[in-house]
C-alpha cells in the first residue's frame, strides 16, 4: 500500500513538475485554444522529429514546431517511443491527464506532453521525460510524429523551431541536432 501511494505521489509531482516548467519556458507560446476549423481534408502527410546520429544517455527533450495553418492542420500527434514502449500522453491545453487507473508509470517509463495551445496560428510544443532517477536512453530514432491534413493550396512551411535535449541531470546535451523530414 505504502509503494502504491509514493508511486502516485512521485507520478503526480513529475506531471506537476513538468506542467510549470513548460508554463514558464513556453509561456509566449501558451494561449487558450479555439476548437479546430471544418476543413475539408484533401490529403495527409506526416513529418516525424528524429535523432539522425547515435545520442547517449537522453532523458528528457522539448520541441516546437510551427506550420502554416491557413493550409494545413494537425490531425495527430504521437510519440515516437524512444524514451520508453511505456509512455503517458497528457495534453497540457486542456490539462487532461488520464487517470482512469489501467495506465500505470513505473520507474523508467515516459511522459509524453502536447500543447495544441497555439495551434491555430501555427505552434505546437511537445515534451517528454523519463520518470525516475534512471539512466537515459542512447541510440538514433524517432522522438514524435505528427500527422498533418492538407485543406488548402500553399506552402505547409512545417519547421522544427526550437528544440532542446538533456540528460538525467537535465544538462543540455550539445553538438546534437534533430531533424524534422517532411
Amino acid at each position: 500500500m505504502k509503494g502504491s501511494i509514493k508511486k502516485e505521489h512521485l507520478y503526480v509531482s513529475v506531471v506537476l513538475c513538468l506542467i510549470i516548467v513548460l508554463g514558464q519556458v513556453y509561456a509566449e507560446y501558451i494561449s487558450v485554444g479555439a476548437a479546430p476549423p471544418n476543413h475539408e481534408i484533401r490529403e495527409t502527410f506526416k513529418v516525424s522529429i528524429t535523432l539522425p546520429s547515435e545520442i547517449r544517455d537522453l532523458y528528457a527533450w522539448q520541441a516546437v514546431i510551427t506550420f502554416n495553418p491557413s493550409v494545413v492542420m494537425v490531425l495527430d500527434v504521437e510519440n515516437g517511443g524512444f524514451l520508453s514502449s511505456n509512455t503517458l500522453t497528457i495534453n497540457t491545453s486542456s490539462l487532461s491527464i488520464p487517470m482512469d487507473g489501467s495506465r500505470q508509470l513505473e520507474t523508467g517509463d515516459s511522459l509524453f506532453i502536447v500543447s495544441y495551445g497555439d495551434v491555430e496560428v501555427g505552434k505546437i510544443v511537445l515534451a517528454e521525460t523519463k520518470v525516475g532517477k534512471v539512466p537515459g536512453v542512447s541510440g538514433s530514432g524517432t522522438l514524435a510524429t505528427i500527422t498533418f491534413g492538407v485543406y488548402e493550396q500553399g506552402s505547409y512551411d512545417v519547421r522544427l523551431l526550437e528544440a532542446s535535449l538533456f540528460d538525467p541531470n537535465l544538462e543540455p546535451i550539445k553538438q546534437v541536432s534533430l531533424t524534422s523530414p517532411s
